[in-house]
């Protein structure tokens, strides 16, 4: 990992105030708090924020820390009421680090794309049409009418209810639309996802639709 990246690698500064944290306190005292974000630093070099549950006495190793308390903390962090890790097919991961780093690497690509857009606008009269070709098709920005296409990231559930939430929405479940479109590999007809906000709101207007035609066809047969 570079310097760059090293330096994009950030925490709340009251994480202390956390229940999540003080509870791993309370059990571990402050050198539990030291130890879990040297676990948390490890799970941000890995490919995929993620570490395999059966090699956790593995980082006792690189931690140089007794197996027995590391693999007691990493067990205590994955306790339903603790929360602080979560444990999926065999691997390990904090799902803050996942948020924090879909985020990380969105804004990265806008920064990147924005810059070779840039230089390409200051440089234009200087550079053959030929390079310019090059540079947008490296960095996948050139659409139809030169807008700049943007990366689609899955929602996380809280995400998700939190959107519906702010919409007020009462009849689309945050459960049953990510399964949905987990289940479709996020396709929306014939195309990949772009825009999963929108679609929530489409599945609000499609169900509040369908219940006022329920509502009207009620009414129109009893008045019939």
């Amino acid at each position: 990992m570079n310097g760059k990246e090293a330096m994009s690698f950030l925490h709340d500064s009251n994480s202390r105030h956390d229940v999540k944290m003080l509870k791993l306190w309370n059990k571990f005292g402050y050198e539990g708090i030291g130890i879990f974000w040297c676990i948390v630093e490890i799970l941000r070099e890995q490919p995929d924020f993620k570490f395999k549950t059966s090699d956790m006495e593995l980082l006792g190793i690189e931690l140089r820390i007794d197996k027995v308390l590391i693999k007691d903390l990493i067990t205590f962090c994955l306790l339903p009421e603790t929360g602080l890790f979560k444990n999926e097919n065999g691997e390990f991961f904090s799902e803050s680090l996942l948020r924090r780093m879909e985020k990380f690497k969105e804004s990265r690509f806008r920064m990147s794309a924005g810059g070779k857009l840039g230089m390409e606008r200051r440089y234009s009269k200087g550079i053959s049409k030929v390079l310019i070709s090059k540079l947008k098709g490296a960095n996948k920005v050139k659409e139809k009418k030169g807008t700049i296409k943007q990366s689609f990231f899955k929602p996380t559930i809280e995400e998700i209810r939190a959107y519906i939430l702010e919409m007020k929405y009462t009849n689309v479940s945050a459960e049953i639309w990510l399964d949905t479109y987990e289940a479709n590999g996020w396709m929306v007809g014939k195309n990949k996802m772009k825009d999963w906000k929108a679609t929530v709101r489409n599945w609000h207007r499609r169900d509040f639709g369908n219940e006022k035609k329920k509502n009207f066809d009620a009414g129109f047969r009893f008045v019939k």
